[in-house]
């Protein structure tokens, strides 16, 4: 929540780092983890960090993909 919460703010260093501490946490709701993912996009885009967070939205929609019901 502090990394969201930072990025609303435009403090995007703080958000980076507290995004980065969330992902490392492996959390377990679907929902959330999501959105930290895409937080994370939308701040690495803002930092001008397009590759990355290319490759942060790419895997959230790989695992989308895993997890969707046939």
């Amino acid at each position: 929540m502090l990394g969201l919460a930072a990025s609303r703010l435009g403090e995007y260093d703080a958000a980076l780092a507290a995004l980065g501490r969330a992902r490392a946490l492996e959390i377990s709701s679907l929902e959330l983890r999501s959105r930290v993912q895409f937080e994370t996009a939308l701040v690495l885009n803002r930092t001008g960090q397009h590759d990355a967070a290319f490759d942060v939205l790419r895997a959230l929609r790989e695992r989308a993909v895993r997890t969707a019901p046939p």
